[in-house]
């Protein structure tokens, strides 16, 4: 480029050379030289055309501050591109003297608000690292952002963009500015990898978004996130692998050596492969809400494991992966079944992160029984840990298995994230689930089942005996705690489910004739009443001869208070008559009951109807308490009015229930 005389005259000033030294001149000439169509503009100060872009009306202003060439080009263009374009890097704007040592500011990135105001600067410092600063309203700076709007960088660019424009998310400032120099609407979030947060995404609702990750793990992983978190926000979306990358490079590496064009492109080819989709509504009114037709949560196994993410807590050795291996099965269309309960059939990804191949082989042979394995069952004994690439390898697998319906995590402490020590507690465990919660939310239909152990400490609520904060659990959508089955013979555990969208429920469930294969028999206190039912009945069938509440009571185990409303239930469905006197006998209609099958009060598991209800099988009482033996000590139980309570009951059910031991975790309903 020839260099016009002004541009060069100007720096002879003898009042404007009072202000440099020699090296810093000298230094301002070279730059100058390189510049076509310059001309002064004021003291140290120049105005030329951008070598960056085609730049017909001078748009690049250039000046220099105390011995630095600062340069700003009004189009848009960063000054890394404005430099490379003149063949130069950033540190040829210092003279020899004035280059940045270790420590000092190398560069500021300004983060504006939709006006163009200033609401924090990122600092990168020389040779590496980077802070973040504030205005302190007098011209200086806070080096914080405690109480700052977080935003995107290159705001005011980004919402004055036409909205059909490509946005392209990029890791870094540096490359936002490459990009934009290049005539592209490019962002970054600040606080690099890992640090993307939900409100960003809301400026881009609608928009074509194209993420371009830096070539290692961490990149990949910062991409995933955007991409979950703008899924059904952007109007179309996709993340961009740029192939050839050297190890940790970006974006401007792979400038140096392909063109805007070819970027530009291959993001075309990209948006047009992936799905548009509609962007996601997030506000509405009262009136629309309560006028809108929504369907309610669809059950991958009906009953036991809806849609969203399901967090499975029971204690070691209790049989939970044998439960969840069948359901398994299930969903993928080999069976076995757990009754009779029913699961659309779909792909099914099982992440056995505790067994060996030859223990997997040896427990699906078990529950197979000879049978063919299904073919839309996948298994896996390794995976990445969900923050180091393991929601990615999921969200992959979705992609070439759109069809799955399960997705079986076991278990969490093979997949969640180390502790670095600079979160707390609950920030962690709530953490460990939001990655998976927000997966399953993106794929209608899709459930999510996550292992997990049970804590040892006592606890009346069964959510906390769930092992960690209750960040696990307020993360989760569902929750269920399995439990032994003890006090009973009836069933062998039962599984106390909650939930955000699902009814709370407690269900039995028994092993199938000493196999590992369980078998769900339905509600575990409607089991717990049926028992109680039989001891009355068949206690009066032996005993021959009416009976009063007190000499039942005291005969059968079942708390005298139990005892006064089950007569009740039971004189209802014709199984007792009552007698003038306040006592019952048996009714001689049911006089086999209960030998004949017809008349049993409670069937086993393996007499039910097609439609999932046992045969036969009475109705709940609104009386949860267990079978109780103990008696007063003088061997008799007092008669206690209506309106007494009792306080053995009262304190069988407020029992807390415990992890281990026999005493507390099946003793009474939670």
């Amino acid at each position: 480029m020839v260099p016009v005389l002004s541009e060069v005259s100007s720096i002879d000033n003898q009042d404007q050379r009072s202000e440099l030294d020699a090296g810093a001149v000298e230094n301002v000439r070279a730059f100058l030289a390189r510049l076509e169509g310059c001309h002064e503009a004021g003291p140290n100060q120049w105005q030329t055309r951008c070598p960056a872009h085609p730049d017909e009306k001078p748009s690049l202003s250039v000046s220099v501050c105390e011995g630095r060439i600062l340069v700003h080009c009004h189009a848009g263009c960063a000054p890394e591109a404005v430099v490379a374009a003149l063949g130069l890097t950033m540190a040829d704007l210092f003279s020899e003297g004035e280059r940045p040592g270790p420590g000092m500011i190398a560069k500021t990135y300004d983060y504006r608000d939709e006006r163009g105001m200033v609401l924090f600067q990122v600092v990168r410092k020389q040779p590496k690292g980077f802070f973040q600063r504030r205005p302190d309203g007098h011209g200086g700076w806070i080096d914080n952002v405690k109480g700052v709007r977080r935003v995107l960088y290159r705001l005011p660019e980004l919402v004055a963009a036409d909205p059909v424009t490509t946005v392209f998310i990029v890791e870094g400032e540096k490359d936002a500015d490459r990009l934009a120099g290049l005539g592209l609407v490019a962002t970054t979030n600040p606080g690099g990898a890992g640090e993307w947060r939900a409100e960003y995404s809301e400026v881009l609702g609608g928009r074509h978004v194209i993420i371009i990750p830096d070539n290692d793990q961490a990149g990949r992983n910062h991409a995933a996130k955007v991409k979950r978190s703008l899924t059904g926000i952007a109007r179309a979306l996709a993340v961009l692998e740029l192939a050839g990358l050297p190890p940790k490079g970006d974006v401007s590496d792979w400038l140096e050596s392909h063109d805007v064009h070819e970027l530009a492109k291959i993001a075309e080819d990209a948006l047009r492969s992936c799905v548009i989709a509609s962007p996601r509504r997030t506000m509405y009114t009262a009136a629309e809400l309560l006028s809108m037709d929504i369907p309610g949560p669809r059950w991958v196994v009906e009953g036991i494991v809806p849609e969203g993410l399901t967090l499975l807590a029971g204690k070691p050795k209790i049989g939970k992966s044998w439960l969840c291996l069948q359901l398994a099965l299930l969903v993928a269309g080999g069976g076995p079944g757990l009754g009779t309960y029913m699961a659309p059939i779909g792909d099914v990804l099982y992440l056995a992160l505790e067994d060996s191949t030859r223990r997997l082989r040896q427990r699906l042979d078990a529950l197979l029984s000879g049978k063919p394995g299904p073919a839309a069952l996948h298994l896996a004994t390794a995976w990445d840990r969900f923050l180091d690439g393991g929601l990615d390898r999921l969200e992959a697998f979705l992609q070439e298995h759109p069809g799955t319906r399960l997705i079986v995590v076991d278990t969490l402490a093979r997949v969640r994230a180390m502790n670095n020590g600079r979160k707390s507690a609950y920030e962690i465990d709530y953490g460990d689930l939001a990655g998976p919660q927000s997966l399953a939310g993106e794929h209608p239909g899709l459930g999510i089942l996550v292992l997990h152990h049970l804590r040892k400490n006592l606890a009346v609520d069964p959510l906390d005996l769930v092992s960690g904060t209750t960040g696990l659990t307020a993360s989760a959508d569902t929750v269920l705690v399995m439990s032994r089955g003890r006090g009973t013979d009836r069933f062998d555990a039962r599984i106390f489910l909650t939930g955000r969208d699902v009814e709370e429920r407690e269900f039995a469930l028994k092993r199938e004739n000493g196999s590992p294969r369980w078998r769900v028999l339905g509600d575990a206190a409607e089991f717990a009443m049926s028992e109680q039912q039989q001891k009355i009945v068949a206690f009066l069938r032996e005993l021959g001869e009416p009976a009063g509440p007190k000499v039942i009571a005291d005969r059968t185990g079942v708390l005298h208070g139990s005892v006064k409303h089950l007569v009740g239930k039971l004189v209802d469905q014709g199984l007792l008559l009552r007698a003038d006197n306040g006592t019952y006998t048996t009714n001689p209609i049911h006089s086999r009951f209960p030998d004949h099958p017809d008349h049993r009060v409670h069937p086993t598991h393996s007499d039910r109807s097609s439609d999932g209800v046992p045969d036969g099988e009475c109705p709940s009482f609104t009386d949860e308490s267990e079978p109780q033996t103990e008696q007063s000590s003088s061997g008799e139980r007092g008669e206690r009015s209506n309106g007494e309570i009792d306080s053995a009951r009262l304190e069988g059910r407020d029992k807390p229930l415990q992890e281990t031991g026999d005493q507390g975790e099946h003793g009474g309903e939670p």
